[in-house]
């Protein structure tokens, strides 16, 4: 029967891995998002760390590419690897839980398949997808420590999956207080030194690289970080505080939207189990992110790693002879799960239905690979009139890194926005990106993405040029300088 259930998990995590893949390559409607570009460019410039991240996307990315190609499936393979990895993980933790042993962990994984954010995260090179399989192996890894598998090994596992993870996205520290949140409530006996320092020092060396590049370049990822917040020492202007109840409501209603009705399971398992560990392990981050809407319009899938280790004490209850409550929710979270898996597939059909078609963002997902060829063709027809190689700027990162990756031979575009006075992003950082009055001088510019008065408000040329009105795009020749700010 053991042998059943394992090969049954294996059979589902390689089946919709190898499906996920053959959609990545074949089937996929989805160009690269803002996001996905940038951590591409990134990719292009490996280093320590970066700006607002760190360098976990860029470096898994770039393996990628490097096997594969500069085509999208390659940039979003590490996606789907770590969709594959927090799925059978999430079923070892469920098997050790729950003493109906594999089959709670089939379930696991099947719910884990089944929730819309995990299905987004799973086809999108971000940071999430990694993150969430070093939170699920860090949580399974706490939990076999605290039955007793307390030697040096499962401490260095533990570490090493904090640390990971903590290069794709700081918030993982926040599994640390859940942690010992259930040390505290259960009085857990400490583990020896000899088994806990070793991992400390993993740990640290793990994590280094964020340090070192923020304290060789100042600290500008924590200056990022507060501007997110708007207070002091951030990279944008401090806010009085004030409150909008829309933030809250908003947070609350994205979670029903991108968990489904497996909130309503993951709800009545967390009141069963009470302060378990994988209940803890979830609090910190659940509660940090609603406590911060009193402040800031958070993101929905801010929360989604919280829910990984709620599916394990769910997929116990419905081993445990649900009632009729549990089963209809089930239920609903399977069509739920399913419809939602169709539309975020084929998200070009659902934008075609009425009602239904303005919550689908298709603007996020296509039309970049036009608008590079649109610049392209202006590029061409000016290669042939100017003397000298044109420098290319965009109004923004994303827009520019979405043309570096779409125009044909990859080339350098600049992002004009810390320039019109916005936020720094990463492409200020990179030598051959970050714009500099010596990179435009002398030489024919074109501009994409902002009409000629705004562009005006940061450079000042000779000559403008607006060479298409839709997108739009204009040259700017003869580079004055940067206007003088008005007293």
């Amino acid at each position: 029967m053991r042998n059943k259930g394992f090969f049954a998990v294996l059979g589902l995590v390689l089946g919709v891995f190898v499906a996920r893949v053959a959609y990545l390559i074949w089937l996929s409607p989805y160009e690269l998002v803002n996001d996905e570009a940038q951590y591409w460019v990134w990719s292009r410039h490996l280093d320590l760390s970066y700006y607002s991240k760190g360098p976990g996307v860029a470096w898994v990315i770039a393996a990628s590419t490097h096997l594969f190609g500069h085509v999208e499936w390659a940039v979003r393979l590490p996606a789907a690897v770590s969709n594959a990895l927090s799925m059978w993980f999430l079923a070892m933790f469920a098997r050790d839980y729950c003493l109906a042993g594999w089959k709670a962990g089939f379930l696991a994984a099947l719910m884990f398949s089944l929730i819309p954010g995990y299905q987004a995260t799973a086809q999108l090179m971000t940071i999430d997808a990694p993150f969430f399989t070093c939170w699920i192996i860090a949580s399974w890894t706490a939990f076999r420590i605290a039955k007793g598998g307390s030697d040096s090994w499962t401490w260095l596992m533990l570490a090493a999956s904090l640390g990971i993870g903590f290069l794709f996205k700081y918030t993982i520290l926040l599994l640390i207080p859940g942690l010992l949140l259930f040390v505290f409530v259960h009085r857990r006996p400490w583990s020896p030194l000899r088994s806990v320092i070793p991992a400390l020092l993993l740990f640290a060396l793990i994590i280094s690289p964020v340090f070192l590049w923020n304290q060789s370049h100042g600290w500008p990822t924590l200056s990022h970080l507060l501007g997110h917040l708007g207070t002091p020492g951030g990279d944008m202007p401090t806010k009085p505080w004030a409150y909008n109840p829309l933030w809250t409501l908003r947070m609350i209603g994205g979670q029903a939207g991108i968990i489904g009705p497996l909130m309503g399971l993951m709800f009545l398992a967390a009141m069963r189990d009470k302060l378990s560990l994988p209940v803890c392990a979830a609090l910190p981050v659940l509660g940090f992110y609603a406590l911060l809407t009193i402040g800031i319009a958070g993101e929905e899938n801010w929360m989604l790693a919280g829910y990984t280790t709620l599916l394990v004490p769910t997929s116990c209850l419905l081993c445990d002879q649900p009632n009729r409550t549990v089963r209809l929710l089930w239920l609903s979270a399977i069509v739920y799960g399913c419809a939602s898996l169709g539309a975020i597939l084929f998200p070009g059909i659902i934008s075609k239905i009425p009602l239904f078609g303005k919550f689908i963002p298709m603007h996020r997902i296509e039309g970049h690979k036009a608008e590079a060829a649109r610049v392209q063709n202006i590029l061409e027809k000016l290669d042939a009139k100017e003397a000298g190689p044109l420098a290319i700027i965009a109004n923004q990162y994303g827009r520019a890194s979405l043309l570096s990756f779409y125009l044909p031979g990859h080339p350098v575009v600049h992002s004009s926005s810390s320039w019109m006075g916005g936020r720094l992003s990463s492409h200020d950082f990179f030598p051959d990106t970050a714009l500099t009055e010596e990179k435009i001088t002398g030489r024919p510019v074109i501009l994409v993405g902002e009409s000629r008065e705004s562009w005006s408000r940061g450079f000042r040329f000779e000559k403008y040029e607006t060479l298409e009105e839709t997108l739009p795009v204009l040259t700017g020749s003869d580079f004055r300088g940067r206007p003088v700010p008005a007293r």
